[in-house]
């Protein structure tokens, strides 16, 4: 599953500043592991940027991507049969980055 749940800029974010997504943590129930990657963009037209995988077990629901763009998605996904989850919506943690 590919989504992009929230906006990231302010009121007035006119996209002068990229985003530093420093550290994620999902609301997430699970069985199993999940595996998550990251798809950021600087610009729309420029190709996905893809980090990752990570893996996520119940004991562990976190991890520091450091990655940085204007865009992000977050891809979540499984391999095993018996692996079952139910997501919410992830909380991130993130700074400004440098101008265009």
């Amino acid at each position: 599953m590919r989504f992009a749940p929230s906006e990231l800029a302010g009121e007035d974010g006119d996209g002068e500043f990229c985003v530093n997504l420093n550290r994620v943590h999902l609301d997430c129930r699970l069985t199993g592991a999940i595996k998550v990657r990251v798809i950021s963009k600087r610009w729309p037209e420029h190709p996905d940027k893809v980090k990752g995988p990570w893996v996520l077990t119940p004991e562990k629901l976190r991890f520091d991507p450091r990655v940085q763009g204007r865009q992000f998605a977050l891809e979540v996904y499984s391999d095993g049969t018996a692996d079952a989850w139910r997501l919410g919506l992830p909380r991130v943690d993130t700074s400004q980055g440098p101008r265009r």
